[in-house]
């Protein structure tokens, strides 16, 4: 069995070629892919090489799409590969056509070109084949060029400063806003919700569709954590929600009317302004939560004093509000 080697933070290798632009997005999907080259102004056809794998980096703290993971680390390590990736192009046209300087190239529409004269063209495909199969009119000074560029990404992190109060320990800051409306039956303690909207900032909205589905994914996630999903187990320790038949994960039919929205503010920590998304799963349990509290409060104002509520537990709150404040208590410190 070959030695593991030891885990790194996220890095990004894409290269030119004869035929195409390969990219490393460790394993992150061919879906933010198509964004790649287009940070930089790069257009080909694009293959993803698999750059993440268990069996190599099964303990890799950076590796997956978890904790905003994608869109800060990746795309970030992206960012930075291309850019060089970019420039190392630019080198090789601006020798090429005449030598000029490497600011006169613009990269557009899968072609390096004389800003003054875009008639003047060489292809990317053409920029790959002089560097890699016909280097022998390149002068000296691009012939370190190689077309193959990588970057690791480092988060701008700071120590906390204990007396300050300031630091940054953490990848980006976004926000959601979850609202529940919700209908309760007083004699069965079911209850429907009729109305739910979700907003989020994530910054620069890298792939909207997926932000979108993103949304409804966590809200999806959210509403079956605050209703039915739990471990309930008999008097015994046995199970009773033990296969997906009696725990029951939410899936259409069971999602409310649901209205989004978004606002788009840039982040300054991160290179393409992204910050998270997809986590917005906790705001929808406190929404359905808080939606209880104040829908229950003509009723003996019980306090809901868990995260999950299935309408068994809503009709025991019904039944004996004060049950509720003996679970809770509130001290000073």
């Amino acid at each position: 069995m070959p030695p593991r080697p030891v885990p790194t933070p996220p890095s990004a290798s894409p290269t030119t070629r004869p035929t195409a632009v390969p990219a490393d997005l460790e394993s992150r999907g061919k879906s933010l892919a198509d964004e790649l080259l287009r940070l930089v102004g790069v257009s080909c056809d694009v293959t993803v090489r698999p750059g993440h794998d268990t069996y190599w980096n099964s303990h890799a703290g950076f590796s997956g799409t978890y904790a905003s993971q994608f869109a800060v680390t990746g795309l970030g390590a992206v960012k930075g590969a291309t850019d060089e990736l970019a420039r190392q192009i630019r080198r090789v046209a601006a020798a090429v056509l005449g030598g000029v300087p490497e600011e006169a190239i613009v990269l557009e529409g899968g072609f390096a070109k004389l800003r003054d004269n875009p008639e003047a063209a060489i292809p990317f495909m053409g920029i790959g084949a002089i560097v890699n199969a016909n280097n022998a009119i390149l002068p000296e000074e691009v012939r370190d060029v190689t077309l193959n560029c990588r970057h690791v990404y480092v988060p701008p992190f700071q120590v906390p400063d204990k007396e300050r109060k300031y630091g940054n320990l953490t990848l980006t800051y976004a926000t959601q806003i979850h609202v529940c409306v919700l209908e309760v039956d007083p004699e069965t303690g079911q209850y429907e919700i009729v109305d739910y909207a979700a907003v989020d900032d994530c910054g620069k909205r890298i792939h909207p569709q997926i932000v979108e589905g993103q949304v409804m994914g966590a809200t999806a996630q959210a509403l079956g954590a605050a209703t039915h999903e739990t471990f309930t187990y008999d008097e015994d320790g046995n199970l009773l929600t033990p296969n997906f038949y009696d725990y029951h994960v939410p899936h259409a039919l069971d999602m409310p009317p649901l209205k989004t929205g978004y606002i788009e503010s840039a982040s300054p920590f991160t290179s393409l302004g992204t910050k998270g998304m997809g986590e917005g799963g906790g705001a929808g349990i406190h929404a359905v939560c808080a939606a209880l509290q104040d829908a229950l409060r003509p009723r003996g104002n019980p306090i809901v004093y868990d995260s999950c509520n299935p309408y068994h537990r809503v009709w025991e709150m019904l039944r004996d509000p004060e049950a509720t404040r003996r679970l809770v208590a509130v001290e000073s410190r």
